[in-house]
């Protein structure tokens, strides 16, 4: 695989929420999503594709590689813990416009603090059920808005493969 950057998007102001511009998402067949959070109040990040927040996401995982969690039918791609310290996410999904778009994501942020306690984990399994349109807009957004923004720094990057 040969990743392109397409777009990076960083918070220089606190924030609810961070959007990539659109793209051309039909010239990837894969992307690859990193979000950074850095710490400050709580904090709680998810994502829409294509300004979607209908009823069109599935996720199945575990936290702290805990019981299996499923979610189905979900309104956006959860994320992150709502906690105030720094986060970071990393993401690959599919990006064919005629397919259901499914994905793989890894989380972390520190826990709690000391050497002594280990850091949170997160591994999720995605779908977006749209199989008419490639992924052409990606929106990190703060479920706890209103109440906390996320930091100066905060971004988003994607990052696209051809083949």
């Amino acid at each position: 695989m040969v990743w392109e950057m397409i777009q990076s998007v960083v918070a220089d102001s606190t924030t609810d929420s961070l959007e990539t511009d659109e793209f051309t998402g039909t010239d990837y067949t894969t992307l690859q999503i990193t979000v950074y959070i850095p710490s400050g109040a709580a904090h709680h990040g998810y994502l829409y594709f294509n300004s979607d927040s209908g009823a069109n996401y599935a996720r199945a995982g575990s936290i702290n590689y805990g019981s299996r969690i499923e979610v189905a039918p979900d309104n956006e791609i959860n994320l992150t813990h709502a906690t105030n310290t720094t986060k970071y996410a990393h993401l690959i999904f599919n990006n064919n416009q005629d397919e259901i778009k499914c994905g793989i994501a890894e989380y972390t942020d520190r826990g709690t603090a000391g050497a002594g306690n280990v850091a949170n984990t997160i591994e999720w399994f995605y779908k977006w059920t749209n199989a008419t349109a490639s992924i052409n807009q990606i929106e990190l957004y703060n479920q706890e808005a209103g109440s906390t923004d996320f930091p100066v720094g905060t971004y988003l990057n994607v990052f696209g493969d051809k083949q």
